[in-house]
Parts: C-alpha cells; sequence; structure tokens
C-alpha cells in the first residue's frame, strides 16, 4: 500500500464536527487550529482595522431527512482555510430542506464560506461556497467585501449527502478497555482539500461503530482504547486486521452519499519485558526502549527502565518486532540493540496474543569517538562547518556531528561495530559548496570503505577531502531559514526555505529530508501538517526520509511542517526539556530538474 499523497497547499486540519468554539457538537473534542497555505495568500492586515463592515448573505439546501436546517453551521474562512470572526450566521428555515442565512459586521477583504452539519446521525457532507460541490477550498468562490461595505448576496448552495462508513469492531482485549474508538481519515487531499477538516471521529459502541458526513474522499480508519493501566493507540486497520505502519492502511475510497463497510479485529495484545546492564552487569535505571515494527516503524509504545534496569513494553499488537536500548549519554554509554548494533544487525523477536515475551535484555557498553579532519581537495583548505554522519549498512544514522572551524568533528556515542561516514556536501564556513562524499572519496554508500571500532574507543585520523561545487552550476541549490523546534514535547515543528541555482536549468524538481536520529515522521499527521504555499507536489516516505516531488520545476520553495507532523522518542524528549541537546542538524537532498541532486544541511541550536 503506498504511503504517497498529493498535495496543492498544506496545513493543519480540523474536523468538520467537533469545535465548541466554532460549532454546535458537544462532547466530539475540540477542534485543532486550522493551519494551511493555499494559492491566494494570507488575508491584507488593513483589512481586519477597517471601520466600515459589510454582510454577507445567501440560502442553502440540504438532503431530505436532514434533521433540521438550521444545524448547519456556516462559517466564515479567510483565504487560508481559517476560521475567522464573526465565525457564525443567523440561520433561518424557510423549508424542512433549505433555510437563508447572513453574515454580519463582515471587515473589508476576501473570504471563502464553509458549511459543515455537526448534528450526530444527519449525515451532511461540510462544502465550500461555489465549488462544485466537491468539499475543495481552492475551487471554491471568493467572496469580495469591498472597503465600503455593503451587502454581498450569493446563489444557493446546494450541500450533498455525506458518505458514511461504518463496522463491527472485533476487539479481544474489550475486557481491559473503558473507551475506545475510530477516526476516519482523510488521505486524498488533491481531491479534496478542505483545512477544516482533519478526521471524523465514532465511539466504539456494542462492538459496532458508524462515521457520517463524509465528504468523497478516500479514509484510512484508525483505531485507538484506552482503560485502566490500558493504552493501545495509533494502529490502523488493514483489511480484517491492524496495523501499526500507516502506510499499509486499507484505504476506503468514498462516493458522495455511499455507504462502506469496515470491519476489523483487534487481536489480544502481549508485551516485550527484559532488563538493561552496563557491561559489568550493573543495573541501568532510565534507559528508554524503542521498539520497531516489520515496516521499520517506532511503535507507541516506549518504555523506560526502572531502578532495578527492567522494562515493560504492554499493549503491543502480536507480530515481529526488533528493540533498541538507548544509550545514557551522562553515563557516555552507547545504544545497542536486542541481539546486534544495529537496526539492520538486531534480533527480530515475536510477540504472540496475549503474552509478554520475557528476557530481551540489553547490555550498554562505553561509547566510541571517531574524530578527524575535513578539507579540500583542490588547496587543502580546513572545511568549517560541514554534517559527518555516521551510518549503518542500510543508510540509517546512528549520529552526527559538524565539523568546526578549523574542519575537525568528532563523532560521540558511537557504539561498537563496523560503520560508514558520510562527509555531507553543502555550503561550508568559507561560502564554498562542497560535493558529499563516503568515507576515502567514494560517491555512493556501497563502495564506501567500513570504519571498525571498540566499545570505549578513540578513533582518530578518519580525514577526508572533498570537491568543489560551483555556486553556478545550474541547479545548485541553497538552503536558509531553516529551524527545528518543540523537542521536548510533542510539538515539533520543522521549517526552511530552498532556492535553486543560477542558469537555465536551475530549477528545483524534488528535495527530501532526513531527520536526527531518534526523530521521526509521524506519517499519520504529515497531509495536514505539511505546508508548502503555491505549489502542486506529492510526498512519500522512502527509506526513512521525506520525499517531496513537484509538479513542475521551481526556483523557490518555502518549506514548513507544523507541530504534529514530526514525533521524537521519551529519551530525546527527555534530554531536551534538561537543555541538554545543544545542536541538531538536518540533512536535505534536493535534485534538479536535469536529474542533479545536491546534498545540503543546517544546524538548528537549542532545539527545545
Amino acid at each position: 500500500m503506498s504511503d504517497i499523497e498529493s498535495l496543492r497547499g498544506g496545513g493543519d486540519g480540523a474536523s468538520h464536527r467537533r469545535s465548541p468554539s466554532l460549532f454546535k457538537a458537544a462532547g466530539l473534542g475540540v477542534l485543532a487550529p486550522v493551519i494551511a497555505a493555499f494559492a491566494f495568500g494570507a488575508l491584507a492586515p488593513a483589512a481586519a482595522q477597517a471601520a466600515t463592515t459589510g454582510t454577507i448573505n445567501g440560502s442553502f439546501t440540504v438532503p431530505s431527512g436532514t434533521h433540521d436546517p438550521q444545524d448547519i453551521n456556516v462559517l466564515l474562512v479567510d483565504r487560508n482555510g481559517n476560521a475567522i470572526a464573526p465565525t457564525g450566521a443567523t440561520i433561518t428555515d424557510t423549508s424542512s430542506t433549505a433555510a437563508t442565512y447572513v453574515i454580519n459586521n463582515v471587515n473589508p477583504g476576501q473570504y471563502y464560506v464553509y458549511f459543515s452539519d455537526s448534528t450526530t446521525g444527519d449525515n451532511v457532507a461540510p462544502d465550500y461556497y461555489g465549488d462544485g460541490g466537491v468539499d475543495n477550498i481552492s475551487k471554491g468562490t471568493v467572496v469580495t467585501v469591498p472597503a465600503t461595505g455593503g451587502a454581498q448576496a450569493l446563489a444557493t448552495e446546494t450541500l450533498a449527502a455525506g458518505a458514511t462508513i461504518s463496522g463491527t469492531v472485533t476487539d479481544a482485549n474489550s475486557a481491559s478497555e473503558t473507551s475506545s474508538h475510530v477516526v476516519a481519515e482523510p488521505v486524498n487531499a488533491t481531491s479534496d482539500p478542505d483545512p477544516q477538516l482533519n478526521d471524523v471521529p465514532a465511539t466504539v459502541t456494542g462492538g459496532t461503530y458508524t462515521i457520517t458526513g463524509l465528504p468523497a474522499n478516500s479514509y484510512t480508519i484508525r483505531y485507538r482504547a484506552a482503560g485502566t493501566a490500558f493504552n493501545l493507540a495509533d494502529i490502523y486497520a488493514d483489511g480484517t486486521g491492524v496495523t501499526y505502519d500507516y502506510g499499509s492502511a486499507t484505504q476506503y475510497v468514498v462516493g458522495a452519499g455511499s455507504s462502506t463497510t469496515a470491519s476489523f479485529s483487534v487481536p489480544a495484545v502481549g508485551g516485550i519485558s527484559g532488563t538493561v546492564a552496563d557491561s559489568t552487569g550493573g543495573a541501568l535505571f532510565g534507559v528508554n526502549v524503542e521498539i520497531y515494527d516489520a515496516a521499520g516503524t517506532v511503535i507507541p509504545v516506549s518504555p523506560t527502565t526502572a531502578v532495578d534496569g527492567t522494562y515493560t513494553a504492554s499493549d503491543v499488537l502480536p507480530g515481529s518486532y526488533q528493540v533498541e536500548f538507548e544509550g545514557l549519554a551522562a553515563s557516555n554509554l552507547a545504544s545497542s540493540f536486542y541481539g546486534g548494533s544495529t537496526l539492520a544487525t538486531a534480533t527480530k523477536v515475536t510477540v504472540a496474543s496475549g503474552v509478554t515475551l520475557q528476557s530481551i535484555n540489553g547490555v550498554l557498553s562505553a561509547a566510541a569517538t571517531i574524530g578527524g579532519t575535513v578539507t579540500a581537495a583542490q588547496g587543502g583548505a580546513e572545511i568549517g562547518g560541514l554534517q559527518v554522519e555516521l551510518l549503518d549498512s542500510q543508510g540509517n544514522v546512528v549520529t552526527s556531528a559538524f565539523t568546526n572551524a578549523n574542519g575537525t568533528y568528532t563523532l560521540t556515542g558511537v557504539p561498537a561495530g563496523t560503520w560508514y561516514l558520510e562527509f555531507v556536501g553543502g555550503r561550508a564556513y568559507n561560502g564554498q559548496y562542497y560535493a558529499t562524499e563516503y568515507y576515502l572519496g567514494k560517491g555512493t554508500l556501497g563502495g564506501a570503505t567500513a570504519v571498525k571500532v571498540t566499545a570505549g574507543q578513540s578513533l582518530a585520523g578518519i580525514n577526508e577531502s572533498l570537491l568543489t561545487e560551483s555556486t553556478t552550476l545550474p541547479g545548485l541549490p541553497k538552503v536558509s531559514r531553516g529551524s527545528l523546534s518543540g523537542l521536548s514535547s510533542d510539538k515539533v515543528a520543522l521549517k526552511f526555505k530552498l532556492a535553486a541555482g543560477s542558469g537555465p536549468a536551475g530549477y528545483l524538481r524534488s528535495f527530501s529530508i532526513k531527520l536526527p536520529k531518534n526523530v521521526s515522521w509521524n506519517k499519520a499527521a504529515l497531509k495536514k501538517d505539511i505546508v508548502i504555499a503555491h505549489d502542486a507536489y506529492t510526498y512519500a516516505i522512502k527509506s526513512g526520509r521525506l520525499v517531496i516531488t513537484f509538479a513542475t520545476g521551481k526556483k523557490t520553495v518555502s518549506f514548513q511542517i507544523k507541530a504534529g507532523g514530526i514525533k521524537v522518542s521519551k529519551g530525546i524528549e527527555t534530554r531536551a526539556k534538561a537543555r541538554k541537546i545543544k545542536s541538531e542538524a538536518i540533512d536535505v537532498s534536493a535534485t534538479d530538474t536535469t536529474g542533479k541532486a545536491t546534498s545540503l544541511s543546517f544546524t538548528v541550536k537549542n532545539p527545545h
């Protein structure tokens, strides 16, 4: 199952039925902040300060069987999809299926009008005025209130019946749960970019659920259950079963007014337990344990060892996993995996239904260091400001560092084992651009020379000479205004600006991003959290990298991931809260329309 998404613009989404401040529904949660970027740009600040206001009025019809037209919310939203004051309209029924509305005290400016129904049991799809019934803000009609105010009379909007997804949840864990619910998450934002629509929830009652009012689109079904000392979070329906991997989740395609069945079974959960010690057998307290599923995704279960070194990962779905024991920086102990030194070599363990797998133990040994000097191949000048990454045989980043002003670097926290070094090219302190190389001048990871270290070893002299890249080469990009924030919470945000190089072929076609270790993509949230204003693009997760591909070549790209699209492990969150993370590096690789690829990077100081 592909996890590629197509987007135009992007931003945080919000359910069309769950905001006490905007909608009439009660007890259905709180609307997430509505953050989006679409083709019209931001609303002019002067509009909010204008002294003369106007009105917007019109009418709408609802499908037969709707409880009451007055239950429809008619909202004024700005050109980025954000609901703004005045947030509601005065609605007057004219029949059982029709009503008129008026929105008063509207400041001069340009807006969209958004319709949604929050009534439980009704089945009306959300819609933007003038979009032809496809719930697409980019196809909606922009309503302009001039500086002189006045009344803007709109044509009748015909609201369509929403789609329904319902099913049965056969849950082997129900005795341990006090609540469970499902969420329909929209997948295809090309056909349905609605920044108000994030997900639509339903409570599982008596083993069944029904979600109504969905616009035509593709959806994944996410399941979550909770109870006393029980938490099964962020799993997805995959055929008749469930999975942690968003990329393999079943996508349900629904049409207007259609009914779709999505039934699935949740097996009895198991667990993983063990003890973590140092090389002398001493118990280690505070070690974070990360668990990877078969797709290489860190599952939302991350225990920490107790004072006696023991841990238990509870509520784990049956399946195959690999276990990582994160290092303790204060003790100079390196990370390790159960049965191996890397994810690529770690032993796979199998969790069975209702069984806690025991004795999955870890040993942390003294970390090694690797250091050297990076110089220019032409002239031998020392190169400062470039990133050096330590990789395993599959290209996963273990740790990284930057060269200082005299070209030297030191990689710390290195586990004993065999590794590969990538010297990431880009713009150095001296203003020159350099090409990416692997250790001893190799162009690919497969041809790189391996470096082997033992526990506690200090390995020096791992030097590299880099070739220059001209700043005038067509398509050679530059990265600027980069930032990463929120590592101390689950509100992690990332942004930067890419600019193509000079020359007739200097247009960007795609770029990819590799995050630091223990920072990963939240696949379920990316669709709504990626913000690239004005551009049509697709995205995918490939080998842990987020890959953005544009429909046409771009000269500049302003990229942003709002808080939620990136998640962190408990270990790095704890270190960030303690202000122990001085900097983090973001690796970016860009490809121009001629196929030339260039590696860049930027460093963020104190990304707390």
